[in-house]
């Protein structure tokens, strides 16, 4: 198994779940694209497909249970035109050789007002510490990138993708819901530190 899969995506539901209740609810139907080990496909996996192009971490989703396949996202993506209602891809884009090609395809691939949601690495003291990172981005171009890939409608802000330190505690503890943490996330990557960048795209 890769260092990225082993040392990154260790099993481990519960830090997932904030994320994945930031931006979906259950029942919704998911592509993810990058899906490792299978973290986030754990949070309703009858609903969402994974794909990676790691075997190692495929068969470990797999042996969790997970919908889970080994494709290689570079290329045009399995689906028919028009047949996705949402697609997750997150910390893909900055491996990718032709990133505009990859959102290319999620865009033909989304039915008409289907959603993307991405994330993706800015530049960092760090960003170069994984040897198959191929680019960072900024939100200028990833702007422009969403929009010659084809989309109109969407919301691009830095995030914090290593988390904000208690706001998951309250969260679980039913303090405060999904809505107010993901302004907090957003609030704190503003005015702190947000080493990520997501895209919240409709078609």
């Amino acid at each position: 198994m890769s260092y990225y899969s082993q040392r990154q995506y260790i099993e481990d539901i519960g830090s997932e779940r904030l994320y994945y209740d930031l931006f979906f609810k259950k029942g919704q139907r998911i592509v993810d694209i990058g899906c490792s080990t299978g973290n986030f496909l754990a949070q309703d996996p009858k609903n969402i497909l994974g794909l990676d192009t790691d075997e190692d971490a495929i068969a470990v989703a797999k042996k969790r249970g997970l919908k889970a396949i080994r494709y290689n996202a570079s290329i045009k993506l399995p689906f028919k035109e028009a047949s996705i209602e949402n697609v997750h891809c997150k910390h893909v884009l900055e491996h990718m050789d032709t990133p505009l090609g990859l959102m290319k395809e999620i865009f033909r691939v989304l039915k008409k007002g289907g959603r993307m949601v991405l994330l993706t690495d800015k530049m960092t003291k760090h960003f170069w510490d994984d040897y198959t990172h191929k680019r960072p981005f900024t939100e200028t171009s990833l702007q422009r990138m969403v929009w010659d890939a084809g989309f109109k409608a969407c919301h691009i802000y830095p995030f914090p993708a290593q988390g904000v330190f208690g706001l998951g505690l309250l969260y679980r503890k039913n303090i405060i819901p999904a809505g107010t943490a993901l302004h907090a996330y957003k609030a704190y990557a503003r005015l702190i530190r947000g080493n990520s960048i997501v895209v919240d795209a409709r078609k």
